[in-house]
């Protein structure tokens, strides 16, 4: 059931798109130190990005995620249960990894904190640990993947939500909160998680696919 599910048209675009990006994450963190490719992808930055990146990465913020389904709830109640439910279930796996398995993970800012050629961002919180995998790469590629779900029938909507996606996940690394790698595995944490429960409570929630208003 789930393979045929996800050999369907169903968000193939969005699918597509997700896995472009994972294929050149990939290859990237197979070919490359990433600590290189970390130092290399620092030194494009600019002023204007810094400023638009610091607020654009809440987007994969837990705060944004639950607003965005208690919203959701209100114009259908099941859109808003299976954002809620994919955002806690892929939280959960992320953060229980970080702190368990790759515990010892550390994030960009531990390594090049005295590193005098490193761009820093200025009046800008870095943190240090619990680098792998990345937190908000797994939120947004879990709410942004019920969202492409939930509007299939929309090719553009498939195209921009894979965008907001990758390039929300992309933030952490221009903020170098995380490494190329923790952000892939996030990616990959969120999208599993959100297509799996999509696929097997949709049905289940059909009674609650209306406006919270009218369940009353």
């Amino acid at each position: 059931m789930l393979n045929n599910y996800l050999q369907s048209p169903s968000v193939q675009w969005f699918r597509y798109s997700v896995r472009i990006f994972w294929l050149f994450g990939i290859v990237l963190v197979m070919f490359t130190d990433k600590f290189t490719i970390h130092k290399k992808l620092n030194s494009y930055g600019t002023e204007w990005l810094d400023y638009f990146m610091r607020y654009y990465t809440y987007l994969g913020d837990g705060i944004f995620a639950v607003v965005l389904s208690i919203f959701s709830f209100i114009k259908n109640m099941r859109l808003g249960i299976l954002l809620l439910f994919s955002f806690l279930g892929s939280a959960m796996i992320a953060q229980l990894l970080k702190r368990t398995a790759f515990k010892n993970f550390q994030r960009p800012y531990y390594y090049f904190k005295n590193d005098s050629s490193f761009r820093f961002i200025e009046n800008f919180d870095y943190h240090s640990d619990y680098s792998f995998p990345s937190g908000h790469a797994t939120s947004c590629f879990a709410i942004f993947t019920i969202l492409a779900y939930h509007f299939e029938v929309k090719i553009s909507y498939q195209l921009v939500f894979a965008l907001l996606a990758i390039s929300v996940a992309f933030s952490r690394v221009y903020l170098s909160q995380h490494f190329t790698q923790d952000i892939i595995a996030g990616s990959m944490i969120g999208y599993i998680f959100s297509s799996i429960s999509w696929i097997y409570l949709q049905d289940k929630l059909t009674k609650f696919n209306r406006p919270f208003k009218k369940a009353n």
